[in-house]
C-alpha cells in the first residue's frame, strides 16, 4: 500500500514538474455545455490562469451557455476534442463559459471565440474563425504540434472521429419530462425579467468589450438614456444608478474606456445605489426548461419590447425631417456593439437593414415585433429551441386571433396571412404596458426602514429624519 501511495505521489510531482495541469472537475451547480462524458475540459476563472505556465498546447472555446451559436457549435468542438485526444498531454481541448466565469482579461469580442494558447504563452495565443469544420481545427492543431513538439510522430492517419450521439447531453441538468407548449400559455411579462436583462447587460455583457471608443461610447450612452426614459416601473434608486452611469464618462472627460473600467464603475454604483436589491435571483417568465434555454436572450427581447411600448409618443424632427426613433436606435446600437452572440447579432442587424427604420412610436413597436418574429421563423425547429417553448409566429392565434387574418389572393391563387398593424400594436401595448407588468413581492429593507421611521414621527420632522437616515 505504501508503495502504491509513493508511486501516486511521484507521478503527481512529475506532472507538476512537467507543467501539465491536473484537471479538476467543475463545481456541481455550474452550468456548462459539456459534461464528464466529453473530452472537452471545462475551465473556470481560476483554472484558466494555469494555462500561462503550462507546457501543453491549449485549444480553448470561449462561450456563453445561452448563446445559440455556441450551442450549435458543441458537436464540432466535441469532435475536435475526440480527434486530438490521442495527442494528450501535449495538446488539450477545453472550453470556458463566460456567462458564469470571468473572461474580461481575454478581450473576447463575441462568442464563440476559439483560441490556441501555445506552451507557456510563447507567443501568447492565436485566434481561429468560429465557423470552421472540425477537420480544419484538427489540421491547424497538428501544425502547432509540429512546431512545438517535432518529436511526435505526426505521420499517423487522421484520428478517427467519434460520432456525436444522443447519449451525451449538452448540459449537466435534465429536461423536465412534461412538455407545455408556449401556445397554450397566456402572454405575460414580469418586471424581474426586465430588470435582470438590465442587470446582465450592465454587469456581464457590456464589460466583455475590451475597448470602447466613439461608436461604442455613443451606443452605450443611447442605450442607458433609453433605459432611463422608457423602462416601465423604474424605481428611483435604479434610475439614479442609470443616470450616474450614463453621465460618468462625460463628467470624467473620457473619450474611451475599457470594459474593465466600466465593470468597476458599475460595481461601485451598484454598492452605493443597490438598484437590483428587489430583483429576483432567477428569471420568471423567461426561465427555460434547461439553463441554456431562454434566460437572458428572452429577457432582452422583453426589455426591448417594453422600451418600445412605454416610450414617449413623439416623432423627433431634425430640420423638418423625421429621424430614426431613439428607442430603435438604442436597440440597434446595443445589439451591434455589445450583444456577444456573434451569429445572433449578425442576423438581427441583417434583418433590420432590410426594413425601413421606424420613426413614430407605433412604427417602432411594429418594427421590433416583425424582427422578433423573423428570428422565431429562422430558429423554429433549431437545436437551440426550448422544447417547452417552441418558436412560433407570435402572438399565437389563441392569444390574439385578430392579429393575423387570412385572405385569398386571386392573383396568386393562394391564401395569404395578413398582419393587422393596429391590432398588433394595441396587443403589444396591452401586454407590455406598465400597468399590466407583474411585480414581485420582495421587500426593500432600506425602503421599509425609511417608511417605518417616517410613519412614527410628525410630518414636520419627516424630512429631517429622511436626511439623517439616508444622506
Amino acid at each position: 500500500m505504501k508503495k502504491i501511495l509513493s508511486l501516486v505521489t511521484l507521478l503527481y510531482s512529475v506532472f507538476l514538474t512537467q507543467g501539465y495541469i491536473i484537471d479538476d472537475p467543475l463545481p456541481a451547480p455550474t452550468v456548462a455545455l459539456y459534461n464528464d462524458n466529453d473530452n472537452v475540459i471545462e475551465l473556470t476563472t481560476e483554472s484558466i490562469k494555469q494555462i500561462g505556465t503550462d507546457k501543453s498546447i491549449w485549444m480553448v472555446e470561449f462561450y456563453k451557455h445561452w448563446c445559440g451559436h455556441c450551442q450549435r457549435f458543441v458537436p464540432t468542438w466535441r469532435i475536435v476534442a475526440d480527434s486530438l485526444k490521442m495527442y494528450e498531454p501535449h495538446i488539450k481541448v477545453a472550453a470556458i463559459n463566460c456567462a458564469t466565469q470571468a473572461c474580461e482579461d481575454y478581450m473576447i469580442q463575441g462568442t464563440p471565440t476559439i483560441r490556441i494558447f501555445n506552451p507557456r504563452n510563447i507567443p501568447y495565443w492565436s485566434e481561429l474563425p468560429s465557423d470552421w469544420s472540425a477537420q480544419l481545427y484538427v489540421t491547424n492543431a497538428k501544425s502547432v504540434l509540429r512546431r512545438f513538439y517535432p518529436e511526435i510522430n505526426m505521420n499517423s492517419p487522421y484520428p478517427v472521429v467519434v460520432p456525436v450521439t444522443t447519449a451525451r447531453p449538452p448540459v449537466t441538468t435534465k429536461r423536465p419530462s412534461n412538455t407545455v407548449t408556449y401556445e397554450s400559455k397566456p402572454d405575460k411579462v414580469h418586471q424581474d425579467d426586465i430588470e435582470k436583462a438590465i442587470q446582465y447587460a450592465l454587469t456581464t455583457e457590456i464589460p466583455m468589450k475590451p475597448h470602447m471608443h466613439y461608436p461604442e461610447m455613443s451606443a452605450l450612452y443611447k442605450f442607458l438614456d433609453s433605459l432611463i426614459k422608457n423602462t416601465p416601473n423604474l424605481k428611483e434608486k435604479m434610475k439614479n444608478f442609470l443616470i450616474s452611469l450614463r453621465e460618468w464618462p462625460q463628467i470624467m472627460g473620457f473619450t474611451s474606456i475599457t470594459g474593465k473600467q466600466f465593470k468597476e464603475r458599475v460595481k461601485e454604483l451598484e454598492e452605493f445605489y443597490k438598484p437590483f436589491s428587489q430583483t429576483a435571483e432567477d428569471f420568471v417568465y423567461c426561465k427555460g426548461s434547461d439553463p441554456q434555454f431562454r434566460g437572458y436572450p428572452c429577457s432582452l427581447w422583453t426589455l426591448f419590447h417594453a422600451l418600445t411600448v412605454n416610450a414617449e409618443s413623439v416623432v423627433f424632427q431634425n430640420h423638418g425631417m423625421a429621424v430614426v426613433n431613439p428607442v430603435a436606435e438604442a436597440i440597434i446600437g446595443y445589439v451591434d456593439n455589445f450583444f456577444s452572440c456573434k451569429d445572433c447579432a449578425r442576423h438581427f442587424i441583417s434583418a433590420a437593414l432590410t426594413m425601413i427604420y421606424p420613426y413614430s412610436d407605433k412604427d417602432t413597436i411594429f418594427w421590433l415585433y416583425t424582427l422578433h418574429n423573423e428570428a422565431n421563423r429562422r430558429l423554429a425547429g433549431d437545436t437551440t429551441e426550448d422544447p417547452q417553448f417552441p418558436k412560433i409566429q407570435w402572438p399565437s392565434s389563441k392569444n390574439c386571433p385578430q392579429c393575423v387574418t387570412e385572405r385569398y389572393n386571386y392573383m396568386t391563387g393562394r391564401v395569404e396571412r395578413v398582419i393587422q398593424f393596429q391590432i398588433v400594436v394595441d396587443y403589444m401595448k396591452r401586454i407590455y404596458g406598465e400597468e399590466n407588468i407583474e411585480m414581485n413581492n420582495l421587500i426593500d429593507e432600506q425602503e421599509s426602514l425609511k417608511e417605518s421611521c417616517l410613519a412614527t414621527i410628525p410630518i414636520t420632522q419627516r424630512e429631517q429624519c429622511n436626511k439623517l437616515m439616508f444622506p
